[in-house]
């Protein structure tokens, strides 16, 4: 028996506050990276990293079998990561604004 559209809506809507609730987890750690990186003295940006970030992303897609385009996955994760940079970029000149 084929599911209601109702019901479909509503698991999609339990899917998408999962989701908020991951991207906002994600988010919280990306102050967590840039107080690293302050310590440590890194730059905000290893593309290095990103680039093999996406690579992994989509490998494990392919891999658990997610049925999930590559260009897909790279173009959300692009701007997760484009999130985390400005985030980060954020915390650093509100910590200078402080100490001027």
């Amino acid at each position: 028996m084929a599911l209601e559209l109702s019901d479909i809506r509503q698991q999609i809507t339990q899917i998408d506050r999962s989701l908020l609730k991951l991207l906002s987890e994600r988010h919280r750690l990306a102050f967590d990276v840039v107080r690293s990186k302050e310590i440590s003295q890194k730059s905000l940006r290893d593309v290095e990293r990103e680039q093999q970030l996406l690579q992994e992303l989509v490998q494990f897609a392919e891999n658990e079998n997610y049925q999930l385009e590559a260009q897909y996955i790279t173009s959300i994760f692009q701007k997760i990561i484009e999130d985390s940079v400005l985030t980060q970029q954020v915390y650093l000149q509100n910590k200078l604004n402080e100490t001027t």
